[in-house]
């Protein structure tokens, strides 16, 4: 089976809080902070809302599964917003 993959750009804010929703069904999604300032990141976990860093990334690897993939098409990934000013993010999801 080929590996498909999809990567989406945002520009985060302070006001107002970006959720982004999982475009392919997929096992792996990587987010990095390609801007200037911190972004907050909120998975709706009972964890806590993350942070990352200018140039940081962060994401999920799951070993691939004949049952069901770990992410499904048009669920809700986590929620994002810049601590200060704008800044932007790129996810790439992965089947």
């Amino acid at each position: 089976m080929a590996s498909r993959s999809y990567r989406k750009q945002v520009f985060t804010l302070t006001t107002e809080w970006y959720t982004l929703l999982v475009p392919i069904d997929c096992n792996y999604f990587v987010i990095r902070n390609r801007g200037n300032e911190t972004v907050e990141m909120d998975t709706g976990n009972s964890d806590g809302i993350d942070q990352l860093s200018p140039g940081g990334q962060d994401g999920v690897i799951v070993p691939m599964r004949d049952i069901a993939p770990r992410f499904s098409k048009d669920t809700e990934l986590m929620r994002v917003r810049s601590l200060v000013n704008t800044s932007l993010v790129t996810v790439t999801y992965v089947k």
